[in-house]
C-alpha cells in the first residue's frame, strides 16, 4: 500500500475513511476533504482524478489492511490466530475501517466499486479457507466441519465483535476481546 500512494494521497484516503466513518457516504465530498486537510478542491484533483478514485483508494486500503506477514513455520492455529490478530491491529490503527468494511450500503451504488468490495471478500474468505484446511491437515482443527463453514463461523463471529466494537464507539479493548473470541473459538473448533 505505501509503494503505490503518495503520503498526500494516503492522508486523502484515510480523510475519506474517517468522514465515511463519521457522517456516511454523503459526508464523502471533495470540499469536506479538502476542508479536513486544509488545501483547495482543485488540490485535490492532483492527487486524484475523482472522489470514485479515492473510494477505490479506500477499498484498496481495505483490501492491503490485515494480510498476514509470514506464514513460514507456524502450525495450522497460529496461521488463524495471525489472521485474526493482523485484522485486530489494523481496525484498531483505523477505526474508521469496520464502519467502512461491514456496511454493504456504501458501495452499491457503484456497480464497479461493489464488484471490488465482493471481490476483496472473496478473498478474504479463501484466505480463512486455506489457513483452516492447513490447520485440519495438520489435525488441530475439527474436519467434520467443512472449512468454508468454519472460515464463516469465525469471520460472522468476529464482524458481530467489529461492529460491536464500532457502534459502541470502541469502548472496549478490541485486541482484549478478539484474542479471548479466539481462544473460544479455538476450544470449539479444536480435535
Amino acid at each position: 500500500m505505501q509503494s503505490v500512494y503518495t503520503k498526500r494521497q494516503l492522508q486523502i484516503i484515510h480523510t475519506a475513511v474517517e468522514l465515511i466513518a463519521a457522517g456516511g457516504m454523503s459526508s464523502l465530498t471533495m470540499n469536506h476533504i479538502a476542508a479536513k486537510i486544509a488545501v483547495t478542491e482543485p488540490a485535490l484533483y492532483r492527487h486524484f482524478k475523482s472522489k470514485k478514485e479515492i473510494l477505490e483508494g479506500v477499498i484498496n486500503l481495505l483490501r492491503h489492511s490485515g494480510q498476514v506477514p509470514n506464514t513460514a513455520g507456524k502450525s495450522g492455529w497460529e496461521l488463524i490466530e495471525s489472521t485474526m490478530q493482523s485484522r485486530i491491529a489494523s481496525f484498531s490503527e483505523t477505526p474508521g475501517l469496520a464502519a467502512i468494511i461491514f456496511s454493504e450500503e456504501i458501495f452499491s451504488g457503484d456497480n464497479d466499486l461493489s464488484q471490488q468490495v465482493n471481490a476483496m471478500m472473496s478473498e478474504t474468505l479463501e484466505r480463512f479457507i486455506t489457513v483452516i484446511r492447513l490447520a485440519q491437515r495438520d489435525g488441530t482443527v475439527r474436519q467434520d466441519i467443512q472449512a468454508e463453514q468454519i472460515a464463516l463461523m469465525v469471520i460472522g463471529s468476529f464482524r458481530f465483535l467489529v461492529t460491536q466494537w464500532h457502534l459502541f464507539d470502541n469502548n472496549f479493548d478490541l485486541s482484549k476481546r478478539g484474542t479471548a473470541l479466539f481462544a473460544d473459538l479455538r476450544k470449539l473448533l479444536s480435535v
